[in-house]
């Protein structure tokens, strides 16, 4: 695609253009007049010398008439070989440059008049240099004045771009159209207003929807959760169906978690925030994660403390960890992971006897679906890493310093 000029700049380039075609319009037009009038003056003076020496030889046939090098007069016998018999009007001397003849009077009366325009000539070189000077400055002139002119009308919608950038990225009504002038700024001001209107709408219709959604699923899964349990305390269930009861209690368990990530996210961040400590939430999480065939606290070793004193809403760092260990430990079967808590945050790796052993480490290419932690660790300013390391895939949560 090519790549164009600023609008500011060609703002001012249009401005050049204007003015030097104005120049140029002001230069021609001048040039014109100029030498019509210089043609018209000549004619004029020209005719009314002759008619005045016509007078003076008629009261006076032996009068001196004038003769110099910038103006001669002659009878027209006198003339010069060449100037005699000429029709009526002023006439260029092809040999002499400058020098125009003039000849008037009836015949037997006429007088011949030769004048040089040498001066008027060199006038007229000095006022197409002038001409140069006014074109070049109306250029110059033109091209500032558009460009300050120009900064001046782009620099409201720069500030509407500077205003939208500031938006959040979650969707918030605005009044931009309050700060704009009532012109063509302050209709695209008001546009963004109502598209912002509409966004916020949406997102508060998605949100209403998610809460509701998730809400009427917890009745459902709360019966399916308290038959299991009755079932889990039958004495006399067989060892097969504990075991699909164990499968089936996982299952919700995983599912309610979801449930409370998706509730979470739908509400939004709230304003309040809690004194979090790190390590202390990941060893509450793992202990609510203690049930058959996740063995939470087993297949997931602590080390270290992390962050002490972060600032965030308790339910959802509680979702946060909840999820995330879940989809771990149900992802990758018998893998033992060891947790690193440090100043970045935790960081899930498979445990190094794990990963050397039986070769059953976590493989980098699980789907982990971490699709709600992600979106709570945005909105709380923190981000959810995936990557692969010596012993297989690992998982980052970092929380930058003063999130």
């Amino acid at each position: 695609m090519k790549r164009q000029l600023p609008l500011r700049k060609r703002v001012a380039l249009a401005y050049g253009l204007v003015g030097m075609v104005l120049s140029l319009c002001f230069g021609v037009a001048t040039g014109f007049i100029v030498a019509d009038y210089e043609v018209f003056m000549l004619e004029a003076m020209l005719e009314g010398q002759s008619r005045h020496f016509i007078e003076e030889l008629e009261r006076n046939p032996d009068a001196e008439l004038p003769r110099s090098p910038a103006f001669s007069v002659y009878r027209e016998a006198e003339a010069p070989e060449g100037l005699r018999n000429l029709p009526e009007g002023v006439f260029d001397l092809e040999d002499q440059k400058d020098m125009h003849v003039a000849a008037y009077g009836p015949p037997g009366q006429r007088v011949v008049l030769m004048i040089d325009i040498g001066r008027v000539e060199r006038l007229e070189e000095y006022l197409l240099q002038l001409f140069l000077l006014i074109l070049a400055v109306g250029v110059v002139v033109s091209a500032w004045l558009g460009w300050v002119l120009s900064g001046r009308t782009v620099a409201p919608v720069l500030q509407l771009a500077d205003a939208v950038d500031a938006l959040p990225v979650t969707p918030v009504q605005t009044r931009l159209a309050e700060t704009m002038s009532r012109d063509e700024i302050g209709r695209l001001a008001g546009a963004i207003d109502r598209y912002q209107a509409r966004l916020a709408d949406a997102d508060a219709s998605e949100r209403a929807f998610f809460a509701d959604a998730s809400h009427e699923l917890r009745t459902p899964i709360a019966v399916i959760q308290g038959a299991v349990e009755v079932m889990r305390d039958d004495t006399e269930a067989s060892a097969a169906q504990r075991a699909r009861l164990a499968r089936m209690e996982r299952g919700l368990a995983e599912l309610g978690g979801l449930l409370e990530a998706l509730l979470l996210s739908a509400r939004g961040l709230p304003p309040q925030r809690d004194s979090i400590h790190l390590a202390e939430d990941c060893r509450r999480a793992l202990q609510r994660l203690d049930i058959p065939g996740l063995d939470a606290p087993r297949r997931i070793r602590l080390e270290g403390e992390g962050p002490t004193a972060l600032a965030a809403p308790q339910r959802w760092v509680d979702g946060i960890l909840l999820v995330l260990f879940q989809r771990l430990l149900v992802s990758s079967a018998q893998t033992e992971w060891l947790g690193q808590l440090d100043a970045d945050g935790l960081l899930l790796r498979p445990a190094q006897a794990t990963a050397a052993g039986s070769g059953s480490g976590a493989r980098s290419d699980l789907g982990l679906g971490l699709v709600f932690v992600e979106r709570l660790c945005r909105a709380l300013g923190w981000r959810l890493e995936r990557g692969e390391g010596d012993a297989g895939l690992q998982v980052r949560l970092r929380i930058p310093p003063g999130a």
